[in-house]
């Protein structure tokens, strides 16, 4: 049996493919991922869902297949497209594939900002397949850029996909998605070997809906602060450089300062340590080996924030955008929906970056303990005998919801430069939010 090619940069653990047994049953939908036109050469334009099944696998369906799926994910789908004022982006490709983001790996030490990384996790694919045969589907590791990442996920923004609320607190939910090259830069003009990654939660941890935020918000912060440990450690000059990177979750943050001895009041740690101890281990990043007996704490991010802050970062890195980069950009036609009230303000605004005094972010505890077997084997062959130990950012070490511990806390001024209109606007129309009393019917929905 003649073995299917891959995509020329992605390297699976197993030469032994697994089949993908939901594109011919809709009806084991979980969540709607994502919808988007596709238009290949020869081919009429054909609109197609990308789902989660019940086993937790990623599949593609045609648009034809929904009235099959069930209730809840119909409901998913339409609350997106009314929302969000649907306008559906159309995707110039001969094939995509499907990838479920798992672990992100940075390796330090390597030259320069616009670093190689691997991202690990589950292939499935191609769709659609001319010949007709099923999809594959392989664990492995896929090798593109920090740009490439960054630039994903900030131009997925307005396409992401929307989900209702369950509850008036919660800030909007919606599900990320990265358009990869995972070919070389003439296959990637061609509209071949293009992949769309989906940071996702362990299946155990999703819910109600399949929304990656909080993931997105610590992938970008990660590869900010691996961007500008680089920066600081090779002398190169770029804004980031002396940027004080918010932290995703203060509450991870404080929760480790107070592992290392510190009590938390408001904005600053003060220290409860012996004298001349300072800050240990990864917290020595941030703060650096200080023996004040408090520091001021970073502020946490919105992840329109971290958004505007990776493209700000993209606009001045040197070499960026790379020839294959370009050649994805235009193989998207997006259209600008129409403004709309819960729409957020958008994140490629010109803000000028925060300016505070160089230091380094903080380094979060390795994912190294969270990652699968397989994932091992390919992390140990990266990593020289006497090297650093690299970057893990993994979907297993990201809370679900955003969680501040205190919610009065006082922000820089910067931030209020951010996406200070959207708030307002958010605020005022959840005030507007009164719980009304349903008929009982209305719970078969549910």
């Amino acid at each position: 049996m003649t073995q299917r090619a891959l995509p020329k940069y992605f390297v699976a653990h197993s030469a032994e493919p697994n089949a993908t047994p939901t594109l011919a049953d809709p009806s084991l939908t979980w969540h709607v991922l994502d919808s988007f036109t596709l238009h290949a050469r020869h081919r009429q334009p054909s609109p197609w869902l990308v789902v989660l099944d019940s086993l937790g696998n990623l599949q593609a369906l045609p648009e034809t297949e929904r009235s099959a799926m069930p209730a809840t994910a119909q409901q998913q789908l339409a609350y997106h497209e009314i929302a969000d004022s649907h306008r559906q982006p159309l995707l110039e490709a001969q094939e995509i594939y499907l990838f479920a983001l798992q672990l992100l790996e940075q390796p330090v030490g390597a030259p320069g900002c616009n670093d190689p990384v691997y991202l690990y996790g589950t292939l499935s694919g191609p769709y659609p397949d001319a010949a007709g045969a099923a999809p594959i589907c392989l664990q492995g590791q896929l090798m593109v850029t920090r740009g490439d990442v960054l630039t994903g996920l900030t131009q997925s923004a307005a396409a992401a996909f929307r989900y209702a609320r369950a509850d008036v607190s919660e800030q909007m939910q919606r599900c990320f998605h990265l358009l990869l090259p995972g070919g070389a830069d003439d296959e990637t003009a061609r509209g071949e070997s293009l992949i769309l990654a989906y940071p996702l939660f362990p299946r155990e941890l999703i819910t109600q809906n399949a929304a990656n935020e909080s993931i997105v918000s610590q992938l970008l912060y990660d590869l900010l602060s691996g961007i500008q440990e680089d920066l600081v450690r090779e002398n190169l000059h770029h804004p980031l450089r002396t940027v004080q990177l918010p932290v995703p979750s203060r509450f991870a943050l404080e929760q480790q300062l107070q592992a290392e001895g510190y009590v938390i009041k408001g904005d600053t740690a003060h220290k409860q340590a012996a004298g001349g101890e300072g800050f240990q281990g990864k917290l020595a990043s941030l703060f650096g080996a200080l023996i004040n007996e408090k520091v001021t704490l970073p502020p946490e991010g919105t992840i329109e924030q971290f958004l505007t802050l990776a493209q700000q970062t993209l606009t001045a890195l040197p070499g960026w955008p790379s020839a294959r980069a370009r050649a994805l950009q235009q193989l998207v036609r997006e259209t600008t929906p129409p403004a709309h009230p819960n729409r957020p303000a958008n994140t490629t605004s010109q803000t000028p970056l925060p300016v505070a005094r160089p230091q380094m972010p903080p380094r979060l505890p390795s994912a190294t303990s969270t990652s699968s077997d397989w994932m091992q084997d390919f992390l140990a062959a990266h990593r020289p005998a006497q090297g650093p130990a690299p970057r893990l950012t993994s979907t297993a070490n990201v809370h679900p919801t955003k969680t501040t511990s205190s919610p009065a806390r006082s922000s820089s001024d910067w931030m209020k430069d951010f996406a200070e209109n959207s708030l307002s606007e958010r605020t005022n129309n959840e005030a507007k939010q009164r719980p009304v009393p349903r008929p009982e019917w209305m719970e078969d929905f549910e």
